[in-house]
């Protein structure tokens, strides 16, 4: 029994989730959360007649379905609220582009209490897209005034007077949201209203879907058609035990930033969570040499990512350069044995 106690207070070698979770926190890692799948779609609604108002607007609210293999019912929500203008010579109006994520738009909200204490406030959904979570702080319950907050990153993001939020993972899996205490980063006080905003999804049931359509009216309007060049790609369960050990000392060694070719693999790893294998390196081992750029090859089910996911990957890791790197994501190149024995 001292054994296995010893061994449960350990990263490499604890075996029950809620301690795998325990150790990999004092290391400040939390583990990935469930990734909602995504899908880049155009939307086009037509118009009934030419008596029509100049715009109309695409809320998170609205609902796109289909259908899996299983004929469940999977519902997509816009990751944005989008407009779109009225174009009079084919009577419709065009959403270009628009980011669809897999799930539903989840709204949690909590008064602040303590005067002098800080407080942390739980997300009560298990199948949170943690990627999704927006934070803002009102005033008060009767104010309209209200500062965004932003996730706390890497060390540039703390500071007196940084509105920034700590997203923790608790023993029992749920996330949390902690803020500053004053000193490390801006405090909230009594009274504040704590507004949390969030996608609960399905994760890797939301993958290589399409033919979706509309559950619900734009303005109104019920003629749409959903237009898509690529599947749904990137959702994922919530990440295993396995992988938080091996991801965790990762973390610490790159604290939030790209530098190293291992870097870069490690962040498309938490980017792109449905990869198999990655592999990085500089382009100064090209031949001819391509300096300033990183590349990453990146194997899935599929054996290659589309388009969507390249560009989406290229954002992401847009976010965490240092210096003037430039991360290209491209295909691997595949060789194939045949064994004769």
């Amino acid at each position: 029994q001292a054994n296995f106690l010893a061994n449960e207070l350990n990263l490499d070698s604890a075996d029950i989730m809620s301690n795998v979770i325990s150790q990999a926190s004092k290391l400040g890692y939390t583990p990935r959360s469930t990734t909602a799948a995504r899908i880049v779609v155009d939307i086009v609604v037509r118009a009934p007649s030419s008596n029509q108002p100049q715009s109309i607007k695409l809320l998170r609210s609205h609902r796109f379905i289909t259908r899996n293999t299983d004929n469940t019912i999977i519902t997509f929500s816009p990751l944005f609220d989008s407009v779109a203008e009225y174009d009079s010579t084919d009577n419709l109006y065009r959403f270009s582009s628009v980011m669809l994520i897999q799930g539903e738009w989840q709204y949690k909200s909590y008064v602040v209490a303590a005067a002098y204490a800080v407080e942390d406030f739980g997300i009560p959904h298990d199948n949170v897209d943690t990627s999704t979570l927006e934070v803002v702080v009102r005033d008060n319950v009767e104010s309209s005034n209200y500062e965004v907050y932003k996730q706390y990153d890497w060390v540039h993001d703390v500071g007196v007077d940084k509105p920034t939020y700590f997203l923790t993972c608790q023993r029992d899996g749920l996330y949390h949201v902690e803020f500053g205490d004053g000193m490390l980063a801006k405090r909230v006080i009594r009274n504040n209203v704590v507004v949390m905003s969030y996608v609960t999804t399905l994760g890797e049931a939301g993958n290589k879907l399409f033919n979706l359509t509309a559950a619900t009216p734009i303005n109104g309007l019920t003629d749409i058609n959903v237009v898509f060049d690529t599947p749904s790609f990137g959702g994922s369960a919530r990440e295993s035990k396995e992988s938080i050990k091996l991801m965790a000392p990762r973390h610490v060694a790159s604290q939030g930033s790209c530098v190293s070719d291992t870097d870069y693999e490690y962040a498309v790893a938490n980017i792109l969570p449905t990869a198999k294998s990655i592999r990085a390196w500089g382009g100064e081992k090209n031949v001819p040499p391509t300096y300033g750029y990183t590349y990453i090859a990146v194997k899935t089910d599929e054996d290659y990512l589309g388009d969507e996911a390249k560009s989406f990957a290229v954002e992401q890791l847009s976010k965490r350069n240092v210096g003037s790197i430039t991360p290209v994501v491209v295909d691997p190149d595949y060789t194939y044995f045949d064994v004769i024995i």
